[in-house]
């Protein structure tokens, strides 16, 4: 079975060799947090096995904003691509 990278990017295939060395497969336990409100991204993740939830917290309560499944990518793309806080 292919890798989700190439499967979710189907017109590198021919060349993903070229940007294999850009990626790291990171296995992480359930509850894990990659990324805090206010810090700033500087990774992008691909779903290989399992699912993401985005959250955030409003006055205490910690509120839900997406899910993500496998095969699917996710970032706080604006601070990844601005260098802004989540």
């Amino acid at each position: 079975m292919p890798s989700p990278f190439k499967r979710a990017l189907p017109d590198l295939e021919d060349r993903w060799d070229e940007f294999a060395h850009l990626f790291r497969k990171r296995t992480v336990k359930p509850g894990t947090v990659l990324l805090k409100e206010g810090q700033v991204a500087h990774n992008t993740f691909m779903i290989e096995e399992g699912c993401l939830r985005t959250a955030y917290d409003h006055k205490g309560r910690d509120i839900t904003g997406q899910f993500f499944f496998e095969g699917e990518g996710v970032s706080s793309f604006e601070s990844f691509q601005f260098g802004t806080p989540s």
